[in-house]
């Protein structure tokens, strides 16, 4: 039974410990325990910490249609680009003041639609985080604050557009 408060650290740690000895008392998982037994100690905790902080390129899941994220990807594949490339180039752009994002609407709850998928990319650390200090800084001016992620989508549908947005031009 996982701990009745999510950050209980000592039942955490006493549950660990408890299947660890329960590895071992079988000697085909007795290395399974010593993995079990190593993630309490501080060696691993910090190397989990330092590389939770460090990460050159950490995710940035932006939401998306299951639709829409499909016809992205094939899209800069056909581009010989990856949204990744563009995601960089997209706040590389909003840094530099060429695009600047419309604030996005919200649908009504419970309107439904199509199942939400995340589209993954790993922009690069420093251009995420001129982004984000960017968009902060344009907030008062803009009224709300363009985040990594909305400047990224946004970037992504101007550059591969629908489409059925291309037949209505």
């Amino acid at each position: 039974m996982p701990p009745k408060k999510r950050r209980d650290y000592e039942a955490t740690r006493d549950l660990v410990n408890q299947a660890a000895e329960r590895l071992r008392k079988n000697k085909t998982t007795e290395h399974l325990a010593d993995a079990v037994a190593y993630t309490l100690t501080d060696d691993y905790i910090a190397a989990a910490v330092y590389r939770q902080h460090n990460v050159k390129n950490p995710n940035l899941p932006i939401a998306s249609t299951e639709t829409e994220r499909a016809r992205l990807h094939q899209a800069a594949k056909a581009a010989g680009s990856t949204l990744t490339a563009d995601a960089e180039e997209a706040f590389r752009a909003f840094v530099d003041g060429t695009f600047t994002p419309k604030q996005p609407g919200r649908k009504a709850w419970g309107t439904g639609g199509e199942s939400q998928k995340n589209i993954n990319v790993r922009p690069d650390k420093g251009l995420h985080d001129a982004a984000k200090a960017h968009g902060k800084a344009l907030a008062e001016e803009l009224g709300w604050t363009p985040t990594p992620g909305v400047v990224a989508k946004q970037y992504l549908l101007k550059k591969y557009p629908a489409p059925e947005a291309d037949a209505g031009e």
